[in-house]
Formats: C-alpha cells, sequence, structure tokens
C-alpha cells in the first residue's frame, strides 16, 4: 500500500511539474527518480498500516502473516539500501513493526514443538525492549477470558480511600436493595433506606424495620444477606455480602430515630403501637459486612460513550471506572476504628 501510494503521488506530481505534452514522460521519470525512497517508505507505511489494521482486528482482513512480515523484510530493507543507511535503518524499524503485528500470527501455524523457542527467540531476545506484550495462545497457556475485570480492578487504594468513595456512593444513591434468603431458598430483595453514616470509617449499614414482616423470618432462617446500591446516572454501584444482626436495643434505636420513621409504621391507636420510638414493633437490623465491592466512575456520560463506542469497534475492553474490593481483614480494621 505504502509504495503504489507513494509511487502515484510521485507521478502526479511529476507530471504536473512537466510541460505540456511531456507529462506522460515527466510522470515516468519523477517516479523511477523517486523509486529507491518510494521502496524504502513503503516498509515503514506497510509496518504502520498493519499495526493499525491490527487495532481493528474485530473488523480486519486475515492476511498471511509470513507475506507480511517477508514483503515488509525484503521490499522495504533492500530498496532502501540503495538510498543509504539512514533509509535503511527506517525499514529495519518498519520491520520490527512487521514482526510484532504478525509474528504471534505465524506462531500460530509453526510447529507446536518448535513454537516457544520461536517465541523466545523473537520476542525475549531479539525485540529485548518492547513496549507491550502480547498472547499468542501457546499451547497450555490460558486467556484471560474476563479481561475487563482484570483491567478494571484496583488494588492499590488505601482503605480509607476505598471507604471514603465508597460513602460517596451510598450517599448519592440512598436507597439499598437488602435480599434475605427465604426457608425454601428463594432470594427476596426490598428497597431500604440506611440510617447516616456515623463515622468516616464505618462500614456497616443500620436499618429501621418491622420485625412483624416477612424478611425478619428469612433473616433468622438465613442471616447471610446482601444490600446493593446502584446509581443510575453515573453506573457507580455498590455490592455489600455480610451477616444480618437484629437488634431492639432501645439506647441503638434512640440513637438513630427521627420522626420521618412514624410513617412506616404507623399508630394503631391502641395505645401500644403507636408508630413510635419506643413501639414493640421497631428493631434494628444491622449488616455487618465480610466483604464489600464496589465500582465507582472515573468517566463522565459523554467519556464512557466515547470509550465504549471505539472499543466495541476495536474489540477492546470498555473501562470507564475502577473496580475495588474492601476485604474481612480491612472492614475489622476499621469497624475497630468506628467504635471507638
Amino acid at each position: 500500500m505504502g509504495a503504489v501510494g507513494g509511487g502515484i503521488w510521485y507521478s502526479i506530481k511529476g507530471a504536473r511539474n512537466s510541460p505540456r505534452g511531456e507529462r506522460f514522460v515527466g510522470a515516468i521519470s519523477s517516479m523511477k527518480a523517486r523509486a529507491p525512497v518510494t521502496g524504502g517508505n513503503f516498509g515503514i507505511w506497510g509496518g504502520m498500516f498493519s499495526t493499525f489494521d491490527c487495532a481493528i482486528k474485530g473488523i480486519r482482513q486475515k492476511e498471511d502473516a509470513f507475506n507480511a512480515i517477508a514483503s515488509g523484510f525484503l521490499t522495504g530493507g533492500c530498496l532502501a539500501a540503495r538510498s543509504g543507511p539512514r533509509s535503511a535503518l527506517g525499514s529495519a524499524v518498519a520491520c520490527e513493526y512487521s514482526l510484532r503485528d504478525n509474528g504471534h500470527h505465524y506462531l500460530r501455524q509453526y510447529p507446536h514443538n518448535h513454537q516457544r523457542q520461536l517465541y523466545n527467540l523473537i520476542y525475549n531476545d531479539f525485540l529485548p525492549h518492547s513496549t507491550y506484550s502480547i498472547d499468542i495462545g501457546l499451547p497450555g497457556s490460558q486467556p484471560n477470558l474476563d479481561p475487563y475485570v482484570s483491567k478494571a480492578e484496583n488494588n492499590n487504594a488505601s482503605p480509607h480511600e476505598k471507604i471514603k468513595d465508597l460513602h460517596e456512593i451510598i450517599k448519592s444513591v440512598e436507597i439499598g436493595m437488602l435480599t434475605t434468603r427465604a426457608s425454601n431458598g428463594q432470594m427476596h430483595s426490598r428497597a431500604m433506606v440506611p440510617t447516616a453514616l456515623q463515622s468516616d470509617t464505618q462500614t456497616s449499614l443500620i436499618f429501621f424495620a418491622n420485625n412483624a414482616s416477612q424478611k425478619f423470618d428469612e433473616i433468622e432462617n438465613d442471616a447471610h444477606v446482601n444490600v446493593s446500591f446502584n446509581n443510575a446516572k453515573t453506573t457507580s454501584w455498590a455490592s455489600y455480602a455480610g451477616i444480618a444482626k437484629i437488634s431492639q436495643d432501645k439506647e441503638l434505636i434512640k440513637r438513630h430515630w427521627h420522626s420521618g420513621l412514624s410513617a412506616w409504621f404507623g399508630d394503631l391507636k391502641d395505645g401500644v403501637h403507636k408508630g413510635d420510638e419506643n413501639d414493640p414493633r421497631v428493631a434494628i437490623i444491622e449488616v455487618v459486612p465480610d466483604e464489600i465491592r464496589y465500582w465507582i466512575a472515573t468517566k463522565g456520560t459523554v467519556g464512557r460513550a466515547l470509550e465504549t463506542g471505539i472499543n466495541a469497534v476495536t474489540g477492546g475492553v470498555s473501562v470507564p471506572g475502577e473496580l475495588r474490593t474492601i476485604t474481612s481483614a480491612e472492614i475489622q480494621l476499621t469497624q475497630g476504628l468506628h467504635r471507638k
């Protein structure tokens, strides 16, 4: 492609610069005069085109890998040598592009018992300073079948940073979905509003609920629960996996109670079930997490759409955010700080 394009360009340029009546001869002469440079550029342009073509692998045409390597090396290198060392060096760079792009395709067709040896020769010895790595799919190797998680996961954030961003998600959503398991194994979810966070290190969730409701029977059957939050606007979400603890501790209820909660219980006019903090139906569900996973968006709506669109065409993985995990050890540490 580079040689053809360059030849056409110089022939047109030669024709335009020639007198009328001699333009055809001028075009041929110009193309012949620039043939060495055109040939040298073939290697570079061919390598760059092949690299770009590989980037859009979802729609690329499958070319013969050996032919791409040989043509880039022989045509680019030999013709460029006529123009001197500088042009030949440029073709050597083009040859490297061609090898990087097409070498792994050729290795797939190479006898299996020689693949590892040839791989080490090309990618470890011949190209020791390569700035990127590729998966050539050698026999016995395991491809990464979930590239999204490995790319999105951030294990470098500190516990303080993790909890800070987690709190931002919860505050922005306000309503979580509490999921419990019934005795027959069925999972039931319902919307719940957690009480206000009491400290910067709090990882537990506290909910007020009516102890006459079905969820209490399910928690007594199996205390393992999940609480999830999802911000539809930013796409950030959080998931708590932990143990639910039921309490009717008067001090705890008084500490978190506010008048707006009365509307969820109602006054039954029997002098006992008044819907206030002393109502015997009022109970607290505290979810103490074993692990918290959340995803926080790092790009806005336009950025997410742009990245998703590009990766849909190129076959890449769209990760406009970070996936984080607050481990059991980190939770135990922060819970100790929260209760002090």
